[in-house]
């Protein structure tokens, strides 16, 4: 079992089972701190900038599963970073998610016809190869302040 396996299980959903392998591995998720920036989007536009605490193997993804209110799925954006949305945003009929359709097609990230993103979204920095959680890209962020789609709570 490699962090890798663990966080693909978790990026499936299989959070609970992913949770358990590592612990039971003595597996912990590396990292440059305790701490990574991310992008919290909601289905109106509405913007922040938010701190997840990754200092145990399950805090980041837990936290992440709680911000968007479900299980996750995730898309890695071109470019550079992940996209983490509920996976069950359209049968639980959550609002489509501006913020999150404009990052997929911007970034030209494949999706399957009639795919549309719901619910709240979290942008995060791709994993290391070491499979270390990274913050959001500084270029990321400032290219959706500058968005017409994107409100900002800080004001920006």
């Amino acid at each position: 079992m490699t962090l890798y396996d663990a966080y693909g299980l978790a990026i499936e959903g299989e959070v609970e089972h992913a949770i358990r392998l590592m612990t039971e591995s003595r597996l912990s998720l590396q990292t440059g701190g305790n701490m990574i920036t991310i992008v919290r989007a909601g289905t109106d536009g509405a913007c922040s900038l938010e701190q997840l605490d990754i200092s145990t193997p399950d805090s980041g993804v837990l936290q992440m599963q709680a911000l968007i209110n479900g299980y996750v799925t995730v898309f890695g954006l071109n470019g550079g970073g992940d996209l983490w949305i509920d996976e069950d945003g359209i049968a639980k009929d959550l609002d489509l998610n501006p913020v999150a359709m404009m990052m997929v097609q911007h970034t030209g990230t494949a999706m399957n016809p009639g795919d549309y993103l719901r619910g709240p979204c979290l942008i995060i920095g791709s994993p290391t190869e070491a499979g270390r959680l990274t913050s959001v890209p500084e270029a990321t962020v400032q290219w959706l302040r500058r968005s017409q789609l994107t409100t900002w709570s800080d004001g920006a």
